[in-house]
């Protein structure tokens, strides 16, 4: 902040000493010795008389001004004033110690009548700027920004002018002014971050991911470059690598709300259900009213099938939203595996008048009229669905599907033969009813099941792996069941249930060692409990007992209602 009189007159004092000394006192004397040597003085352009009095109180002034007692300063410029009420050097002084103290609607007063008076300094225009912006006059805060922009050396001002041009959307001007800082700052932080921002912007995704990564180079935990390359990647759908960098971002800010509940939306759509527990439990302890994160969490334990902590929240969610449909239906759902059937007929009920489209309470209702033998219930219920506008086949489907669920097999199988006969060409009640007849003994049937589910769909990944496993399992066509598996592998390379099939036929083949490096690889990709089951198996062949119960512990607290694992452990 230059001003070029009073420079030009403490230097003049200061050679001119002896004819002063009569004027001022040994004090003002040392505080000229002592500014001179801080660099306190002030640039001129033009000489101005200046009273003695003027010039001490703004001596005593800068004095203060140097050892941040601004209010101080603020009060000697005053004094100074008095007696030189139109002098620029005065007016600015004061404007920016006032800014300083943040009196900024003072301050812009008297930044208005330094210009007034001729004073030309350029942070000047950025105090009048300042309070433009402040006062929500973006467009005039930038026409007094671009004043006082007389070249891009002034890195604040850029910065703050780059904000400016952003907020009133001048997207390709803002990109020039800020190419231009880059190629004086090439490793600044900030400007690779701002222009990764604006590429973003205008939809030039592999500038804006260059800019990031270069941000990133200079310093591999920037939280906004971070963040920045998270945002790109899930706007050009890489959900993988968008995913990798929110994590990360969040390891270095877990406060930011925002970013954890979009990690969780991930985390949901990608069946993380661990994950969602994990991060939707961080949230509710930063923010406990959060409800739609409560109803994730909620939902979370439902799928990893902890049904007492997910009744615990479901219930609570039911006091906090007892309007929301979605929660009753689940309550409805969690009463009906706990086989409490008047609660969850009551839930379900609840769920349909507060939305009468939710189709699944239908289903369940129709579920528990066929247990409870209520076949008028059943026919309502069935009806209602068929209005809804759901297919028969799908609707018997769905109720084969529970009872299979229910290890009611018998059921399970009626219902599934009912899909088929109303839709032949269905493939899901055949692919249902081949694991109903493995259950129930039915080899043939199953393999039957399975081979028509490859005729109606040749690409079926899942029926090649079942056909497959069901031969590994019962040990008969172990070569076919390896070209089935290998099928099933060449579709979908990286499916953690189709690598443990290939795992275990290596087992049953007695090849001990390629059978553990296959399923250690497929325990990384399924947390499923016959992966853990076969793991400990195989450790207990190479005689590492303890490595084998820690498998079949895992593979017990996966599904604890495992009678053979219960035996191994044993």
């Amino acid at each position: 902040m230059e001003n070029i009189n009073f420079k030009y007159a403490l230097n003049h004092i200061k050679l001119n000493f002896l004819l002063f000394c009569s004027v001022f006192s040994v004090v003002n004397f040392f505080l000229f010795i002592l500014l001179s040597t801080f660099g306190c003085t002030k640039a001129i352009h033009t000489k101005r008389q200046v009273s003695h009095s003027a010039l001490e109180h703004y001596t005593l002034g800068l004095y203060y001004e140097q050892n941040n007692e601004d209010s101080l300063a603020v009060e000697q410029f005053k004094q100074a004033l008095i007696e030189d009420p139109e002098n620029p050097e005065l007016l600015s002084e004061i404007a920016f110690s006032l800014s300083k103290i943040k009196k900024f609607e003072e301050a812009e007063k008297y930044a208005e009548e330094a210009i007034n008076c001729g004073a030309t300094d350029e942070n000047l225009y950025i105090i009048l700027g300042n309070g433009a912006r402040e006062n929500g006059d973006i467009k005039k805060a930038l026409s007094f920004y671009k004043k006082a922009l007389s070249d891009t050396t002034n890195y604040f001002l850029v910065i703050n002018l780059a904000q400016i041009m952003r907020e009133l959307n001048m997207i390709d001007d803002t990109i020039l002014l800020l190419k231009g800082l880059k190629r004086r700052y090439p490793f600044d932080l900030r400007v690779h971050t701002q222009l990764g921002d604006l590429y973003g912007r205008v939809e030039k995704f592999d500038l804006a991911t260059l800019e990031f990564k270069e941000a990133l180079v200079l310093d591999s935990l920037y939280y906004p470059a971070i963040l920045g390359l998270g945002i790109i990647y899930e706007i050009k759908g890489e959900v993988d690598s968008s995913y990798l960098f929110y994590k990360k971002a969040s390891d270095i800010n877990p406060d930011n709300i925002s970013l954890v509940k979009r990690i969780v939306e991930f985390d949901l759509i990608r069946g993380e259900w661990a994950e969602v527990r994990d991060y939707a439990l961080k949230l509710l302890d930063i923010s406990p009213t959060e409800n739609l994160v409560r109803k994730q969490l909620a939902y979370a334990y439902y799928r990893l099938g902890d049904s007492k902590s997910s009744l615990e929240q479901y219930l609570l969610l039911s006091g906090l939203l007892p309007m929301d449909a979605n929660v009753h239906h689940f309550l409805g759902r969690l009463y009906y595996e706990k086989k409490e059937m008047e609660k969850a007929e009551e839930e379900f009920n609840l769920s349909l008048t507060l939305n009468p489209d939710f189709s699944p309470n239908l289903q369940y209702l129709y579920i528990i009229s066929i247990k409870d033998e209520n076949d008028d219930k059943a026919s309502q219920y069935f009806e209602e669905m068929k209005k809804k506008g759901l297919k028969e086949e799908e609707i018997f489907f769905s109720a084969g599907t529970d009872f299979y669920r229910g290890k009611d097999y018998v059921m399970a199988k009626v219902f599934l033969l009912r899909s088929i006969a109303k839709n032949p060409e269905f493939q899901n009640p055949w692919y249902s009813l081949g694991f109903v007849y493995e259950k129930m003994g039915n080899i043939d049937s199953a393999e039957h099941s399975y081979r028509k589910v490859l005729e109606l769909d040749s690409m079926n990944a899942n029926a090649f792996n079942a056909l497959g496993y069901l031969f590994v399992e019962y040990n008969i066509k172990l070569e076919e069941a390896e070209e089935l598996i290998d099928r099933a592998l060449e579709i979908d390379s990286l499916n953690g249930y189709y690598i443990d099939s290939l795992g275990w036929l290596y087992f049953k083949q007695k090849n001990y060692e390629k059978a553990k490096e296959l399923l250690i690889k497929a325990k990384e990709l399924a947390d499923d409990p016959v992966i853990y089951d076969h793991l400990g198996d195989v450790y207990e062949k190479f005689g590492d007992k303890e490595k084998a119960q820690e498998m079949w512990e895992k593979s017990l607290e996966l599904d604890p209602d495992n009678e053979e694992v219960k035996k191994k452990i044993k």
